[in-house]
């Protein structure tokens, strides 16, 4: 049996995110963005530039629907 108080950092990482090549560790969630593996931080920095750069898209993408005035 596992010690439920062991320190998750001992372990090695599980692989390397393919932007920022930081370590990610097991159960850490990975996204697939344009055929590469990234960590939460490089897509949440991903999204944000998205939102900002093309916000028409983006609501297209969710089903939201747009008006023009």
């Amino acid at each position: 049996m596992q010690n439920p108080l062991r320190d998750v950092q001992r372990n090695g990482p599980v692989c390397q995110c393919q932007m920022c090549l930081g370590e990610v560790y097991r159960e850490e969630t990975m996204y697939e963005w344009e055929g590469k593996l990234i960590c939460s931080d490089c897509f949440q920095d991903v999204i944000w530039v998205f939102v900002k750069a093309h916000p028409e898209e983006l609501a297209s993408e969710l089903g939201i629907e747009m008006q023009h005035m």
